[in-house]
């Protein structure tokens, strides 16, 4: 081997070592971020396909991590990607008490199909209670949604990001208490999305209700919750709520 190659070896494992050690070394983060390990034949448009909500984002993620030229990324290598990009992973939820008529959707246009005691619920499921009915489901984090009398709700999203947890439901009719446990570090994102309005919490607990002119109700036994609707935020405190008339936030 002639003193020029080995050279050129030694000069391409240097640049290597070094793309694999500056996100770690230099760059600082204040928010939650997962390192991705390149591997064989990856490319950065790639990964965004394979790792984001919004592939189109892999722009951001290649400013993140300061890539010069986003095509040239090597094996081995790591990429940082914030936790607010990912896609996540679906974190299933518990039937961990149900009473009376409870029917569960998988899909839709799927049958409806009667609902017991430790079924899973999946992302994409609808949920609908009878007259005299409840159940309640438990996330994989703690937090939960207990569904009273004659309420329809769909479970959008349910995804585990890093060490984050998103859930968002949206509650067609009816009457849901949620409970959100409080936790060290990331508190997980809970949403509820109502015909006229969003309630959006951290480490609370909060009740919703959404009745036949699809105005929506809220209000927060403990902690605090955003309610938003028509442009309008409003943040309800413990022992208050908010009632929403068609966009209208009172």
């Amino acid at each position: 081997m002639t003193k020029q190659v080995t050279q050129s070896i030694l000069l391409f494992l240097l640049l290597s070592i070094l793309a694999f050690l500056v996100p770690l070394s230099v760059y600082a983060f204040d928010e939650e971020v997962v390192q991705i390990v390149v591997g064989e034949g990856d490319y950065l448009i790639k990964l965004g396909e394979e790792y984001l909500e919004d592939p189109h984002r892999w722009k951001e993620v290649a400013r993140i991590n300061h890539l010069k030229n986003p095509d040239l990324i090597y094996p081995y290598q790591i990429i940082v990607i914030p936790v607010r990009l990912l896609r996540g992973i679906p974190s299933d939820g518990v039937v961990e008490f149900v009473q009376g008529d409870v029917t569960m959707q998988a899909r839709d246009g799927q049958e409806w199909a009667s609902l017991l005691l430790h079924d899973q619920v999946k992302e994409g499921s609808k949920i609908r209670t009878g007259d005299q009915s409840a159940v309640e489901i438990v996330f994989e984090n703690g937090s939960s949604c207990f569904q009273k009398s004659n309420t329809l709700v769909g479970f959008i999203s349910v995804r585990k990001k890093g060490n984050s947890y998103e859930q968002r439901l949206y509650l067609q009719t009816g009457r849901t208490i949620t409970r959100i446990l409080k936790a060290t570090g990331r508190e997980p994102r809970f949403e509820i999305k109502t015909p006229s309005a969003v309630c959006a919490a951290r480490g609370t607990v909060f009740r919703t209700c959404v009745d036949s002119s699809d105005h929506t109700r809220s209000e927060v036994l403990e902690g605090k919750a955003d309610v938003e609707a028509a442009k309008q935020k409003y943040v309800v405190s413990e022992g208050e709520g908010t009632l929403v008339r068609k966009g209208n936030l009172h």
